[in-house]
């Protein structure tokens, strides 16, 4: 891999006390994983987002080693560790109640080496397990402001390519020729987005164009790999403006290609209601309530369903039988872009199928729906499309009047009082007289005689 023209080789060390940072910024336990890892011998330092988010006044949630040992090595070092991974082999070590991420030190590989990384037709890297050092592993990172190492013996930040520099201007920048990059995994494409969103940075000019126009690379990438790197996208905080990113740059066909259809025929406010669920999402996480990712498949999914289920609808299908029916249709279809689970998918289908029983409510189903454990994710959902205008006011409002009843008012106001839409009626209810057929004489004195009791006979004693 050549190294940008523009970065230079030798590494700038920076002291942690003048850059605002104290040792105790830095998670205990990833200390301690460095600690013992260089007392067996190895080097080892805290690296990329960990030293970056430090670095901006945020709060890393994970912190990762990148070590001179090879993952064997390193497992024998830490008896609670286990090594997973097959196109980059790395080692968890579970240290309390945290698991640090420790990787070996990567090179590029040479002849002697091509079975330990290997790519695809696309120069997809299938296999990247070539180790080397300190030195050749800063050019193996994907983003400048990522190739930062901490060193906990001397508490200081290294720096081999002027990611301090970037991360004062504010730059998202791709280490080496970003097409080649993209191509070795193209999930940087997403990376590239988030982390912009994320940090409320720019992406540099040649890391920015490659998004736009290769954005079909993400076709090659396994859907159970998208599904991870998507909620890291847009449920951590800032899936509002990753959303547009990915509008911008082309990436959600390759995401959620019926959705994209759907935004692109405009026959629904598609783009404005997802983006309105991504900004209160973000809100929710902002004062730290907890964000499920069933909710979210549920709105990225629900233009498509609703427009299949409007055609299904005019084809003569009822509104309850084609929601059902284009959910469970495109949930499937989705599965060959992103691998949604089971225990997501399917409640995220509940959330949609609900929606047109909010629109006629019809006695006990009312209360059943209630009951539902994904009724608030489905009621949610129905508030959206009545603020954009597809569910009328009224059923909003009085599915949101039920709610702050007790169960007794509940049922009066389910079975007694009219139900939103509908109209009162005038005409009276027709009652049915009860005709009942005249009894001939001689039946009636028949059945008198039946109702005769014989009288008993009296038993005589024998003399």
């Amino acid at each position: 891999m050549s190294k940008p023209k523009a970065q230079s080789s030798k590494a700038k060390r920076y002291a942690i006390s003048k850059l605002g940072l104290k040792p105790s910024t830095f998670s205990a336990n990833a200390v301690k994983v460095c600690q013992e890892l260089v007392a067996a011998g190895y080097e080892a330092y805290i690296v990329g987002g960990a030293v970056r988010d430090s670095l901006l006044g945020m709060h890393p949630k994970d912190f990762d080693v990148a070590t001179s040992a090879t993952p064997e090595q390193t497992k024998r070092v830490f008896r609670r560790s286990r090594i997973i991974g097959r196109r980059f082999r790395i080692v968890h070590v579970y240290m309390r109640d945290e698991l640090i991420e420790v990787t070996t030190f990567r090179a590029p590989a040479n002849k002697l080496q091509t079975k330990l990384q290997h790519a695809d037709a696309s120069g997809r890297l299938l296999r990247d397990n070539v180790y080397g050092k300190l030195e050749d592993d800063v050019w193996r990172r994907d983003f400048t402001v990522n190739a930062l190492y901490y060193d906990t013996s001397s508490h200081e930040v290294i720096d081999y390519c002027d990611g301090m520099q970037d991360i004062k201007s504010k730059t998202i920048r791709l280490m080496g020729d970003p097409l080649t990059r993209y191509q070795e995994d193209p999930v940087r494409l997403l990376r590239a987005v988030r982390f912009k969103s994320k940090l409320g940075f720019k992406l540099d000019k040649e890391t920015e164009q490659p998004v736009s126009t290769h954005p079909h690379l993400l076709a090659t990438v396994p859907a159970a790999r998208l599904f991870d790197e998507v909620l890291k996208m847009f449920i951590k905080g800032y899936g509002e403006p990753v959303f547009y990113d990915v509008l911008h740059y082309g990436l959600l066909e390759y995401l959620f290609p019926e959705t994209d259809k759907a935004i692109k025929k405009n026959n629904l406010p598609a783009k404005k209601l997802i983006a309105q669920a991504m900004q209160n999402t973000d809100q929710r996480i902002t004062i730290g309530k907890t964000v499920s990712p069933v909710f979210f498949f549920a709105v990225m999914l629900w233009p498509a369903i609703e427009t299949l289920a409007n055609t299904y609808i005019k084809s003569g299908d009822s509104p309850v039988n084609a929601w059902t029916h284009a959910a469970l249709r495109l949930f499937a279809d989705q599965q060959s872009t992103i691998s949604i689970p089971r225990r997501i998918g399917v409640p995220s289908q509940n959330v949609l199928i609900m929606q047109p029983r909010f629109e006629k409510p019809k006695g006990r189903r009312v209360l059943w729906m209630l009951e539902q454990s994904r009724f608030r994710a489905a009621y949610d959902l129905m508030l959206l499309r009545s603020e954009f205008g597809i569910v009328d006011s009224e059923t909003a409002d009085w599915w949101t009047k039920l709610q702050t009843l007790d169960q007794g008012e509940k049922e009066v106001m389910i079975f007694g009082a009219r139900k939103p839409g509908s109209k009162k009626s005038n005409t009276k209810k027709r009652t049915r007289k009860k005709t009942t057929k005249k009894k001939s004489s001689d039946a009636v004195h028949t059945a008198k005689k039946k109702r005769k009791r014989a009288p008993r006979k009296r038993k005589t004693k024998k003399v």
